[in-house]
């Protein structure tokens, strides 16, 4: 597992703050394979599929990496309930778990 913060988060994709790209020893970019995310939002944890596409480094201090991620799956519930999200309270930095 893999915990970050959120940062650009739309309809459909985000970019995700974390202090690494490698998940079980391979990057998470270069494999194509889809993520489950679990985004903890004020009303409750939002688990989404979601593909990682690219990813850059932040700063040359080793202060992790900005990954930007395409949302591929959600159920109706959780769409639901990050689409309040987004149009009530939308604010970068929520902590999530990439898995």
């Amino acid at each position: 597992m893999l915990e970050g913060n959120t940062r650009d988060v739309s309809a459909s994709g985000l970019g995700l703050i974390v202090n690494t790209v490698r998940i079980e020893g391979y990057c998470m970019v270069v494999d194509g394979r889809p993520r489950k995310l679990v985004l903890q939002l004020p009303n409750g944890p939002v688990t989404v599929l979601v593909l990682p596409v690219r990813s850059e480094r932040l700063g040359e201090s080793g202060a992790g990496y900005i990954i930007g991620a395409q949302i591929t799956a959600i159920d109706e519930e959780d769409r639901q309930r990050y689409s309040e999200y987004l149009l009530s309270e939308l604010k970068p930095g929520r902590k999530s778990f990439l898995t």
